[in-house]
């Protein structure tokens, strides 16, 4: 597995307090200081109480899935489950496992509104509303610009310590990138080993600038906040200021930001410190800058940290939650049906059929007609908790491709075989034309007990049916309508769900049936 530890972006307003993460060759940037008493805290706890050795801790994390408004462009489940599992090997030495904090069945939550989608900076009221109460709360949109950047650099992710809650870019939810561990790192309190530099771009090189003079003669530094921060010296012990200055780990090396910018894992700059000792960087820390140096790791300090950080009564939430099993998915789906390459009976549905599989508790059904399956080649993705899920609106006489994920909250399975099945020449209920010529649910997400319409352009006058369903398909409200040739608004208040989560409305009628999906927070 490839494992790539990427930078941190600051934004331009330095007191919005964030941490940003970006690649070398895509910006340039530097991360404001973070909450260094949170840190020294966990220090000092972790020191008067030693880890000893434990059962592996559980940790709830709730992701949030931004898409467009028409239902699309939200991350692929597929690439969701692959990237929390790599978190889970990054932190499986340390007994730290996190788990999908499902919510009424629902395993995360989505928002289609195409404004959120692409500037989800500019809805933080929203974000701090969205945010979970019991788990890490992570978002994805397509960008992870922090509020106020001057646009400089591509943000990958960052850590809000003022929300307390994570952004990760669309792009970077997958399995070939720790920016996840490492924000995570930065949630559990951890600083970057080059703190103080943090919005300095050093290259490695010398020269007369007034802070990459080497030896570097300065002994604090401000570059990102009003206050001085000593800079590290590379000794330890009584010749050493690593307990104060820094990251305050001394299992950290000394390291002024030498990664940014720095070719390869093997730091050979020859930048000194004060006293004239050339500097040797921990070039595979999770918290650091230098890429592509996998295996990546936490020192003994760091994880101490983390686990002290998890522990104190800030952190109480997260201990509120366990998963309902922790046994793990180890086989792939058992098809029923329809058989690797076998033709259905209908032109423009099928219903595909499996064996449960032991220990799962959801499946990821990906239907498409390419056999590569991608996300934006796909003409249906679902998680389903039940063992079959219906395919309409399809084509006859086409093959089309399929595969089955199925997981738990803890165990994030794996595909079996992609198969196919060709459609037959029968027509099934559902080759039916759209009911309405245009449908908006506004507003989009909507309040629970607020106020919601639905806005109809309709064809024809006469009786519509509406019925809302959730992720798994299952219908939860219905209601009957008329509606007048042209456009009608209906008031949706006493039909909208309760409980926050994603829905499809569904409209029917003689003509035919549209949908459109809408989130509840």
């Amino acid at each position: 597995m490839i494992r790539l530890t990427f930078l941190l972006v600051l934004t331009s307003l330095l007191s919005l307090q964030v941490f940003a993460q970006i690649a070398h060759d895509r910006g340039v940037c530097g991360t404001h200081e973070i909450d260094i008493e949170r840190t020294k805290a966990n220090i000092a706890y972790a020191k008067a109480n030693p880890l000893q050795s434990r059962m592996t801790t559980y940790i709830p994390i709730r992701f949030h899935l931004f898409g467009e408004t028409d239902g699309s462009n939200a991350v692929s489940p597929n690439n969701l489950l692959d990237m929390i599992a790599s978190i889970n090997v990054d932190f499986a030495p340390h007994n730290f496992q996190f788990f999908l904090a499902d919510d009424d069945g629902e395993v995360w939550d989505y928002t289609f509104n195409d404004d959120i989608f692409a500037d989800h900076a500019s809805f933080q009221p929203f974000l701090r509303n969205a945010k979970a109460s019991n788990a890490i709360t992570v978002y994805v949109p397509n960008t992870a610009t922090p509020p106020g950047s001057n646009g400089l650099g591509v943000t990958l992710g960052y850590y809000s310590p003022s929300n307390d809650y994570l952004v990760f870019k669309k792009s970077e939810v997958n399995s070939n990138s720790s920016t996840a561990s490492h924000e995570i790192g930065h949630y559990l309190s951890l600083p970057h080993p080059f703190r103080g530099w943090d919005c300095t771009s050093w290259s490695g090189t010398t020269n007369d600038n007034n802070f990459t003079t080497s030896p570097v003669t300065i002994t604090s530094a401000n570059f990102c906040s009003n206050n001085a921060i000593p800079i590290e010296l590379v000794s330890r012990g009584s010749d050493g200021n690593c307990a104060t200055a820094g990251d305050l780990f001394c299992d950290t090396p000394a390291d002024y930001n030498l990664g940014f910018g720095w070719s390869g894992c093997n730091y050979t700059g020859g930048v000194q410190d004060a006293t004239g000792t050339p500097l040797e960087p921990m070039e595979n820390n999770f918290m650091g800058y230098f890429l592509d140096c996998s295996p990546y790791e936490f020192t003994p300090e760091q994880v101490a940290a983390m686990n002290a950080d998890y522990s104190s009564a800030g952190r109480s939430f997260l201990r509120s939650l366990t998963p309902t099993s922790t046994a793990e998915v180890t086989e792939a789906v058992d098809v029923v049906s329809p058989a690797d390459g076998a033709s259905t009976f209908y032109s423009d549905r099928a219903t595909i059929d499996w064996e449960p599989v032991p220990n799962a508790k959801y499946y990821y059904v990906e239907v498409g007609e390419r056999r590569s399956l991608q996300n934006n080649s796909l003409i249906y993705s679902e998680i389903v908790s039940s063992t079959n899920a219906v395919i309409e609106g399809l084509e006859g006489g086409t093959r089309y491709y399929y595969r089955i994920r199925p997981f738990s909250q803890t165990s994030y399975g794996d595909y079996g075989t992609i198969m196919s099945f060709t459609t037959g020449s029968v027509s099934g209920l559902s080759a039916q034309p759209e009911a309405v010529a245009a449908m908006t649910i506004f507003p989009n997400p909507s309040q629970a007990g607020g106020a919601s319409t639905l806005k109809i352009d309709a064809a024809e006058s006469g009786e519509i049916t509406i019925a809302i369903s959730d992720l798994t398909g299952r219908v939860i409200a219905t209601s009957k309508e008329r509606v007048i040739n042209g456009d009608n608004t209906i008031d949706m208040s006493n039909v909208i769900p309760t409980v926050k989560g994603a829905y499809t409305l569904t409209v029917s009628n003689a003509r035919g049936v549209s949908s459109q999906k809408f989130s509840v927070l």
